[in-house]
């Protein structure tokens, strides 16, 4: 798969897309199979990418604060509850960047995730709302 381009329109229908970063096939609301829970956790996988030379904050709500984290391979399996991507420069990977990750719902089976998406070099945040599993979410 291509990587985003610069606030280019999503390559998929379903991909959301927030500037240079994008999350591929998560637009109409995460779809794939709800694993178990693990202690109480729900990791529901979907890799951010991200434009060459881009940075973008990425927080979960105050209001999904108390259930909702966001997970990355690295980062402690209970996730964050802010992330900042930064891709390598166009001279290096033109390609973009992504990372394994993704978001953990704590004791619940769904849920409509609100994010704060702050691109760097902009003045206003983004809000945007995921959709996981049954929850039909406003935009």
């Amino acid at each position: 798969m291509s990587r985003p381009q610069k606030d280019s329109l999503p390559i998929q229908a379903d991909d959301l897309a927030l500037g240079p970063l994008l999350y591929p096939g998560i637009l109409d609301g995460y779809k794939s199979p709800r694993p178990d829970a693990v202690n109480g956790i729900i990791f529901a996988k979907i890799g951010p990418e991200l434009s060459p030379d881009a940075t973008v904050a990425v927080s979960i709500a105050p209001e999904a604060s108390s259930w909702a984290s966001i997970v990355t391979e690295k980062g402690p399996p209970a996730g964050y509850l802010s992330v900042t991507y930064k891709s390598c420069p166009s001279s290096q990977h033109a390609a973009g960047s992504w990372w394994v990750g993704g978001f953990a719902l704590r004791n619940q089976t769904s849920g409509c995730l609100l994010l704060n998406v702050q691109v760097e070099g902009e003045t206003s945040i983004r809000r945007v709302s995921i959709s996981f599993w049954d929850k039909t979410c406003g935009s």
